[in-house]
C-alpha cells in the first residue's frame, strides 16, 4: 500500500530511483526492490515495475531474478522495457546460445522474442 501511496516514487526517473534506493537501502536489499517491482506491476505501473527490477538486478546477489517470473509481474514482462532489461543483463544471449528459453519468454523471429 505504501508503494501505491507514494506518488513521487511512481514518477521518478531511473536516476532518481537509483538515488532514492541508495538513500533508503544503501547498496543492498535486492530482494526488497524486486518485491516492490512485483507490487508495482500488480498495481498497474509497468514502467516503475521494470525500473525497480532493474535496480534489484544491479545489486549484489542473484535471487531477485526469481521475482521477474512471479505471476503478478506478468504485465511488466510484456513491455519493451522488460525486453531491454533481459537483453541488458545477458538473459537473451544466454537463452539464444543454449537454446534453453524459460517458461515465459520465447523467440519469435530473428532477434525478436516475446514474454508472457
Amino acid at each position: 500500500l505504501a508503494l501505491r501511496a507514494d506518488r513521487a516514487l511512481q514518477t521518478m526517473s531511473m536516476d532518481e530511483l537509483r538515488k532514492w534506493a541508495k538513500a533508503k537501502y544503501g547498496d543492498g536489499h535486492q530482494w526488497d526492490l524486486a518485491g516492490m517491482a512485483v507490487a508495482a506491476s500488480h498495481y498497474g505501473n509497468q514502467v516503475l515495475a521494470v525500473n525497480l527490477m532493474r535496480l534489484a538486478f544491479e545489486r549484489p546477489g542473484g535471487v531477485a531474478a526469481l521475482n521477474a517470473w512471479q505471476p503478478a509481474f506478468a504485465p511488466a514482462r510484456k513491455t519493451a522495457d522488460f525486453k531491454k532489461l533481459m537483453n541488458d543483463f545477458g538473459f537473451v544471449k544466454l537463452w539464444r546460445t543454449t537454446g534453453e528459453w524459460n517458461d515465459f519468454c520465447k523467440p519469435i523471429s530473428g532477434n525478436d522474442f516475446a514474454c508472457t
